[in-house]
């Protein structure tokens, strides 16, 4: 890909900054196109680049840069996707996001966060019910006992999150004692996130329990 001009890549970040301090989220790649005069597919370009010279930190939809990252220290955005968590990839894409909002920073801290539906009963008795939605924030690390959303066979799941030393695989553990799910070993585990809160219709609830 040919070097970018460095007058345009400077007017997106600034834009996207501007776009960030007004509504709390980062503009879409058409947001950025329609600003700056080309197309979309011509902007993720732009933006892969500036990630590249380290101007941005981007993850393909969120761009974030010092004066962002500030103002993240105040309010925590968080897409909500159109996706749940029962199985399929994680899509962060645009397309997937039906909203951003933001989260109060005293409440979930800073950092990168979603929002997505539960679906099933495999976590009621860690009080997450199907249809509930859960506020994950983005990392690819856990510590034993999280409950996790990650991605393993194609599929994502919602579940807590232990290992087994001595085979050398990740255990997937449900919480629900009436249907007694088994354990499901992963070898080749991707961790999206780390569940933070339970919205449940009207109110959200403290972080999910861990299992004694």
């Amino acid at each position: 890909m040919r070097s970018k001009s460095l007058d345009i890549m400077t007017n997106i970040k600034e834009y996207a900054e501007r776009f960030y301090l007004e509504h709390g989220r980062s503009p879409y790649k058409s947001e950025i196109a329609e600003e700056i005069g080309f197309t979309k597919g011509t902007a993720a370009k732009y933006l892969a680049e500036m990630r590249e010279r380290g101007m941005i930190e981007y993850d393909g939809y969120t761009i974030h840069t010092e004066v962002t990252r500030k103002y993240n220290g105040e309010k925590a955005g968080a897409a909500i996707l159109d996706s749940s968590v029962s199985c399929g990839p994680l899509q962060l894409e645009e397309e997937r996001v039906l909203e951003y909002v933001n989260l109060p920073a005293a409440i979930f801290g800073g950092g990168d966060f979603f929002i997505l539906r539960a679906n099933g009963d495999s976590m009621v008795d860690a009080g997450i019910d199907d249809g509930d939605w859960i506020v994950v924030k983005k990392q690819n690390t856990a510590e034993e006992g999280d409950i996790i959303v990650a991605l393993s066979d194609g599929c994502n799941n919602l579940k807590y999150f232990y290992r087994n030393k001595r085979k050398g695989c990740a255990i997937l553990r449900s919480a629900n004692e009436a249907k007694g799910y088994k354990d499901i070993e992963v070898y080749d585990l991707q961790i999206q996130g780390v569940a933070q809160n339970v919205i449940c219709l009207l109110y959200t609830s403290p972080s999910p329990p861990r299992p004694y």
